[in-house]
């Protein structure tokens, strides 16, 4: 790979380059003019001797790391922000790098909506330990008390007189201080925050649309070969053999050759993290050659005896047979013979594949000694624990670049890509990027779970609900993905809501035995879960002949912080508040036109309270447009408002994608989509107009990547029932006779 162009500084006539000399810091300055020898290269940035995340290059400017994986969710911006706010500089002398993957960066990954919440005090804490160092040393410099110095925009002051020296200043000083305590240093007030709260651009953003931005897909290496590994054609086949003779004739192919993943630890690599399927690997000179050449190959495949593979034996309602207890409070069955009445219905989800704008792709420069691999994963520590459990490299033998990634949404939480082309870059003894195909991307993917959901209710005379039902049936992505515990675990949490808001409540789980790979997908089970659950309190406003949002108020009044659990609680007022907000945004309650309607959904998902209104329109030749959603959302301090409304705007559209199309069909073992005209997602014309309104607060970050997603089908479907009267309790709604 071409190594990044150094730039000589331009900040002073002088350059001070830096480096780490006895745990401290030493400076180089060179003078123009009192030497004949060349102006030296200035040396490379450095670490500062106490914290991972800030480097210092000669030229003055703060070189901040982002440690979490970059997938579009904005943490590349947010963790440096909340950086640079503790560090109290300002956001223009700061420069972004992404880490690559190391153990000091004490957990590397992008999933379940918790980069910002998982790392917001210890990232506060890291620029905090950088300010109070240079407090110390301003301090020094200016031969005054520490507790007389401010620190503020990359400079230390000394308050009784205003003098000032900037941090850039101070570098031969700062190694001589002793590093502070990170559980001692004094983090700021919200209301100092400068960096936290304004709107910043990704630091990738100009790269991104100028086509400057090289993703895994666009890197060479020297003497580097392509791959692509053909797939068996369905989920129960494997290779036989095939025609290798007759590969290596083709045009550019310089290698071909059968990659068996059970000589690379079977299925299932360890917990959570299923290997590739076995296939046939072709090498060449080119994208091309490979690609081009993969229809040319004579390949057997053979499928194995055993019943036939097919998504619609999940959806099967008649194959419940004596669900397990998942929770049980009071008595449900009394609540319903009490009753003053009930509604019981049904809804059913499909398979949904991730379909990330970048296909699965890996760049490999592997030997029998050493990995070094350029991976875009969401989880590059589960890679390196593989790579070691697997292929036997020591932990120092491994090197994992985290490029930008086009996209994850929990496929890039799997390592079956990265692990397949080590296997077939020490296979080839060179450097091997391999590429997927979109239908290798559609087809070999693990799938968000198909399932039904069977909810019952019961209230009282005085309207009240007494009692909730919800029975669960489909697939278990624990079991596929061999956890421990329970298969109910990813699928129908003991807090799902209503959990702790209704005395007598049943929740019921029936696993579906089905050999079709499973995994994470954007908001998890709340993908599925929220639409039943979600849809369910409007038909229970119907049946109860009330609105929707008193539904919400019935169940959540006067609760305050329910406890839900032993380890979680509910805060309800959160949830109402978000509830009221997006209420008055969207004129909820006001007539609207025939053929038009509005739903409402609203709950806690992965770390944040979400409310949203969907409007929708429907004519008389069933034609469906989305005009406007409204969301309000309360994710507590919200670190980038810019980022965060990207986020928000983006799990929206998502949701709306699958609602409308989305959904796999396996027949016989075969994925029968393949891309992008079988499995569609809306274009920009059918997007809507969304509008987002935060609720202030002091409460420390939640998730946000994925929390505004599960609203979107059941207040879609709302509106639908508010529009043309019509039901709906099956996704996508493209099956169910809409034109979109």
């Amino acid at each position: 790979m071409e190594k990044p162009t150094t730039h000589r500084p331009d900040r002073r006539n002088f350059l001070k380059t830096i480096s780490l000399a006895g745990g401290g810091i030493c400076i180089a300055v060179y003078l123009p003019g009192c030497t004949n020898a060349p102006e030296p290269e200035p040396l490379p940035p450095v670490d500062l001797p106490f914290t991972p995340f800030v480097k210092i290059d000669p030229a003055g400017r703060f070189i901040l790391l982002a440690k979490n994986p970059e997938i579009g969710q904005g943490v590349k911006t947010a963790l440096p922000m909340i950086i640079a706010e503790e560090m109290a500089i300002p956001w223009s002398s700061v420069s972004v790098e992404q880490a690559d993957f190391h153990e000091k960066y004490d957990g590397q990954w992008a999933g379940g909506s918790l980069a910002v919440r998982v790392n917001w005090t210890a990232m506060r804490k890291a620029g905090a330990m950088v300010r109070t160092v240079f407090l110390e040393a301003g301090a020094r410099k200016m031969g005054v008390d520490p507790a007389q110095c401010t620190a503020r925009e990359g400079r230390v002051i000394h308050t009784p007189d205003n003098r000032a020296v900037s941090y850039f200043d101070l570098l031969d000083l700062i190694g001589e201080i002793q590093a502070p305590d990170p559980e001692q240093v004094q983090l700021k007030s919200p209301d100092a925050f400068q960096v936290i709260g304004a709107s910043i651009s990704d630091p990738d953003l100009k790269d991104m649309v100028t086509g400057k931005l090289r993703y895994v897909s666009d890197l060479t290496l020297p003497d580097m070969l392509y791959a692509t590994v053909v797939k068996p054609p369905s989920l129960s086949a494997r290779v036989v053999g095939f025609d290798r003779e007759q590969a290596l004739a083709l045009p550019g192919i310089r290698e071909a050759f059968i990659l068996d993943n059970e000589e690379y630890g079977g299925r299932l690599l360890r917990p959570n993290s299923p290997n590739f399927r076995s296939g046939v690997v072709l090498v060449g000179d080119s994208t091309w050659a490979v690609l081009s050449n993969r229809k040319n190959l004579k390949i057997e495949w053979e499928t194995p005896e055993g019943p036939p593979i097919r998504s619609a034996d999940i959806l099967d309602e008649r194959a419940i047979r004596n669900p397990a207890t998942v929770r049980k409070d009071g008595d449900f069955r009394k609540a319903v013979n009490a009753a003053a009445g009930t509604l019981t219905a049904q809804y059913k989800v499909p398979l949904l594949a991730h379909v990330p704008m970048e296909p699965m792709n890996c760049l490999a420069r592997a030997t029998l000694e050493t990995c070094e691999i350029w991976a875009p994963t969401q989880n590059p520590g589960s890679v390196a624990a593989a790579l070691t459990e697997v292929l036997g490299y020591a932990p120092e033998q491994i090197t994992i670049h985290t490029p930008r990634m086009g996209g994850g949404f929990g496929r890039r939480y799997y390592v079956d890509y990265a692990i397949e082309a080590v296997a077939v870059s020490r296979k080839v003894n060179r450097p091997v990027k391999v590429i997927w195909t979109r239908e290798d991307d559609v087809q070999n993917d693990f799938y968000r779970p198909a399932g039904v959901h069977r909810l019952q209710a019961c209230w009282d005379d005085a309207g009240q609900f007494s009692g909730w039902n919800h029975l669960m049936s489909n697939a278990s992505r624990n079991t596929y993905l061999g956890r421990d515990g329970n298969p109910w675990g990813t699928e129908l949490d003991e807090y799902e809501f209503p959990a702790g808001l209704i005395s007598n409540l049943h929740f019921q789980y029936h696993e579906i035995k089905a050999n079709i790979p499973l995994g994470q997908w954007r908001a998890v089970s709340h993908s599925s879960n929220a639409f039943a659950v979600l849809s369910f309190l409007d038909e229970l406003a119907a049946a109860m002949s009330t609105d929707t949002v008193q539904v919400y108020h019935k169940l959540l009044d006067g609760k305050g912080m329910a406890s839900v659990t032993g380890r979680f609680q509910l805060d309800t007022d959160r949830v109402l508040a978000v509830l009221e907000r997006v209420t008055r945004m969207a004129g909820w309650g006001e007539p609207s036109p025939p053929g038009t309607g509005k739903g409402i959904a609203a709950g806690y998902f992965q770390g944040a309270f979400v409310a949203e209104v969907v409007e929708v329109q429907v004519d008389e030749e069933n034609r469906l447009t989305v005009p406007r959603i409204w969301a309000a959302v309360d994710c507590g301090v919200v670190v980038n408002p810019k980022g965060a409304r990207a986020q928000v705007e983006g799990a929206i559209l998502e949701g709306l994608c699958a609602a409308f199309y989305g959904k796999i069909t396996v027949e016989d073992g075969v994925v029968r989509q393949s891309n992008f005209h079988d499995y569609p997602w809306i274009r920009i014309g059918q997007a809507p107009d969304i509008e987002i309104e935060f609720i202030k607060n002091d409460h420390p970050p939640g998730g946000l990547g994925e929390p505004p997603l599960p609203p979107v089908a059941p207040a879609l479907c709302n509106a639908v029932f508010a529009a043309a009267g019509r039901r709906i309790r099956e996704l996508p709604l493209a099956d169910q006779g809409f034109i979109i």
